[in-house]
Order: structure tokens, then sequence, then C-alpha cells
């Protein structure tokens, strides 16, 4: 599946670069508050976890806005649900952007879905 494969581990590197670099977490901490282990922390801040062709779309103003809300959402330990929201608003950014799209049309486990409106419906 595009989202569990690639968008949320790219999202997982944008947000935990935030939480390590702008809010000087140690990488056991954003772990916690990613609710991730720490190891998979140490591979999203090195660049071995999520892929970088993702990545570089998340790059978009307006999303790299909602990721860093997001990322401050978790630093200063808002509710479950606020976090939630603001991931929620994240999701929805990207797919009504079509970041989605490209990588759904090159995985060949969906070129047999025509007619997707997935993102634009």
């Amino acid at each position: 599946m595009i989202i569990a494969a690639n968008i949320l581990p790219a999202l997982r590197v944008e947000v935990a670069q935030r939480l390590v670099n702008d809010y000087k977490m140690k990488p056991i901490e954003a772990a916690e508050k990613m609710d991730v282990t720490p190891a998979a922390v140490t591979q999203y801040l090195k660049g071995s976890r999520g892929k970088e062709d993702i990545a570089e779309l998340l790059r978009e103003s307006g999303i790299q806005a909602l990721i860093s809300g997001l990322a401050s959402k978790l630093a200063g330990d808002a509710p479950p649900e606020e976090v939630l929201e603001a991931l929620c608003r994240l999701c929805e950014a990207i797919r009504s952007r079509g970041l989605i799209c490209p990588q759904c049309k090159s995985a060949s486990q969906v070129k047999t879905l025509r007619g997707c409106t997935f993102c634009t419906g």
C-alpha cells in the first residue's frame, strides 16, 4: 500500500528531523513522541528509512507548514486528539494536492485501478 510504504515513512522522516533539530530532542525522546522505536528514528535521521523521492514531494511549502504544526503538537505534549487532527489535515493536504498519485501510478499493484478518484474525488 502506497501510503503505508511510502507516504508515512516520508512523513516520519520529516517529523523526526524537526523534533530532533528544531526542538532539540534526543532520538529516544522523539521516538517516544512518535510512538516508534528509537532505532526507527535513527534510521529516519540517517536517511536509511523513508523514500527520498517522496520526501522531496513533501517539501512543498504548504505541506511543510503542516508538518511543522504536527511536530509542534508532538513536542508540546498536545492531547492525542489534536495530534490526530493535525495528521489528518496533513494527509488531506497531501491527497488534495495529488502528491500520492505519481506513486500510485508507478506501483504495479495498483495499475489495475482505472478511473481512481482518490486524490481528485
